[in-house]
Protein backbone atom coordinates (compact mmCIF):
# COMPACT_ATOMS: atom_id res chain seq x y z
CA UNK A 1 0.00 0.00 0.00
CA UNK A 2 1.49 3.77 -0.93
CA UNK A 3 1.26 6.45 1.36
CA UNK A 4 -0.01 9.45 0.17
CA UNK A 5 2.51 11.68 1.25
CA UNK A 6 1.32 14.98 -1.07
CA UNK A 7 -2.43 15.33 1.27
CA UNK A 8 -4.44 18.29 1.05
CA UNK A 9 -1.28 20.58 2.06
CA UNK A 10 0.87 19.16 -0.61
CA UNK A 11 2.02 16.52 2.01
CA UNK A 12 1.34 14.02 4.69
CA UNK A 13 3.88 12.42 6.56
CA UNK A 14 2.89 10.23 9.28
CA UNK A 15 4.67 7.30 8.52
CA UNK A 16 8.30 6.48 6.77
CA UNK A 17 8.22 6.79 2.84
CA UNK A 18 7.99 3.50 1.81
CA UNK A 19 10.36 2.76 -1.17
CA UNK A 20 7.47 1.71 -3.52
CA UNK A 21 6.77 5.26 -3.19
CA UNK A 22 9.97 6.44 -4.72
CA UNK A 23 9.49 4.85 -8.43
CA UNK A 24 11.17 7.64 -10.51
CA UNK A 25 14.70 8.37 -11.13
CA UNK A 26 16.29 12.08 -11.54
CA UNK A 27 19.44 13.14 -11.65
CA UNK A 28 20.90 16.39 -8.81
CA UNK A 29 23.57 18.69 -10.40
CA UNK A 30 25.36 21.46 -9.07
CA UNK A 31 27.10 24.08 -11.31
CA UNK A 32 30.60 24.32 -11.93
CA UNK A 33 32.43 27.08 -13.49
CA UNK A 34 35.71 26.23 -16.03
CA UNK A 35 37.40 28.09 -18.47
CA UNK A 36 36.59 27.07 -21.74
CA UNK A 37 39.52 26.78 -24.96
CA UNK A 38 38.43 30.07 -26.05
CA UNK A 39 39.05 31.35 -22.65
CA UNK A 40 35.21 31.75 -21.87
CA UNK A 41 34.22 30.99 -18.36
CA UNK A 42 31.17 28.18 -18.76
CA UNK A 43 29.30 26.48 -16.32
CA UNK A 44 29.89 22.91 -16.53
CA UNK A 45 26.87 20.63 -14.96
CA UNK A 46 28.57 18.18 -12.06
CA UNK A 47 26.28 15.26 -11.05
CA UNK A 48 25.89 15.24 -7.34
CA UNK A 49 23.93 11.90 -6.91
CA UNK A 50 20.71 10.18 -9.33
CA UNK A 51 18.20 9.49 -6.43
CA UNK A 52 14.73 7.75 -6.41
CA UNK A 53 11.54 10.32 -5.89
CA UNK A 54 7.80 10.30 -6.61
CA UNK A 55 6.64 13.14 -9.00
CA UNK A 56 3.91 14.89 -9.64
CA UNK A 57 3.07 17.00 -12.31
CA UNK A 58 1.38 20.59 -12.39
CA UNK A 59 -0.48 22.22 -15.13
CA UNK A 60 2.36 22.94 -18.61
CA UNK A 61 1.67 26.74 -19.41
CA UNK A 62 2.48 28.88 -22.46
CA UNK A 63 3.94 32.68 -22.82
CA UNK A 64 5.30 34.95 -25.23
CA UNK A 65 8.97 36.40 -24.11
CA UNK A 66 10.17 38.84 -26.74
CA UNK A 67 7.85 37.47 -29.51
CA UNK A 68 8.53 34.17 -29.12
CA UNK A 69 5.97 31.29 -27.42
CA UNK A 70 7.85 29.54 -24.35
CA UNK A 71 6.51 26.59 -22.66
CA UNK A 72 7.13 26.11 -18.80
CA UNK A 73 6.47 22.96 -16.60
CA UNK A 74 6.01 22.72 -13.41
CA UNK A 75 6.72 19.29 -11.58
CA UNK A 76 6.90 18.66 -7.57
CA UNK A 77 9.45 15.54 -6.73
CA UNK A 78 9.88 13.81 -3.10
CA UNK A 79 12.82 12.25 -2.39
CA UNK A 80 14.55 11.28 0.88
CA UNK A 81 16.51 13.49 2.77
CA UNK A 82 19.89 15.45 2.00
CA UNK A 83 22.06 17.78 3.09
CA UNK A 84 24.29 18.46 -0.04
CA UNK A 85 21.26 20.55 -2.09
CA UNK A 86 19.87 23.83 -2.56
CA UNK A 87 17.84 26.16 -5.08
CA UNK A 88 21.05 26.26 -7.20
CA UNK A 89 21.09 22.92 -7.69
CA UNK A 90 19.34 21.28 -11.19
CA UNK A 91 17.54 18.07 -11.63
CA UNK A 92 17.36 15.98 -14.52
CA UNK A 93 14.02 13.81 -15.60
CA UNK A 94 13.51 12.00 -18.82
CA UNK A 95 15.80 13.88 -20.86
CA UNK A 96 14.10 17.66 -19.29
CA UNK A 97 16.09 20.21 -16.84
CA UNK A 98 14.55 21.57 -14.27
CA UNK A 99 15.26 25.00 -11.99
CA UNK A 100 14.75 24.31 -8.90
CA UNK A 101 12.16 26.64 -7.55
CA UNK A 102 12.25 26.09 -3.53
CA UNK A 103 12.91 22.73 -1.41
CA UNK A 104 10.83 22.24 1.59
CA UNK A 105 11.40 19.73 4.26
CA UNK A 106 9.13 16.53 4.99
CA UNK A 107 8.65 15.59 8.52
CA UNK A 108 11.72 15.78 10.55
CA UNK A 109 14.35 14.80 7.84
CA UNK A 110 12.23 12.71 6.71
CA UNK A 111 12.40 13.58 2.62
CA UNK A 112 12.10 16.71 0.56
CA UNK A 113 9.65 18.39 -1.41
CA UNK A 114 10.98 19.96 -4.46
CA UNK A 115 8.98 21.96 -6.83
CA UNK A 116 11.04 22.98 -10.07
CA UNK A 117 10.08 24.83 -13.44
CA UNK A 118 11.46 23.45 -16.59
CA UNK A 119 11.09 26.04 -19.96
CA UNK A 120 11.97 24.14 -23.06
CA UNK A 121 15.44 25.74 -24.20
CA UNK A 122 14.37 25.51 -27.88
CA UNK A 123 11.40 28.15 -27.50
CA UNK A 124 13.70 30.76 -26.21
CA UNK A 125 16.22 30.02 -28.70
CA UNK A 126 13.86 30.06 -31.75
Amino acid sequence: MLVDFWGTQGYNVKEMIPPGQLRWRISLYSQTKSVDNSGQEVLTPVLIAAVWADYKAKVGTERYTSDVLATEYDATFLIRWRTDIDDTVTLSFENKTYNILSIDEVGFREGLLIKAKYINPSDLTN
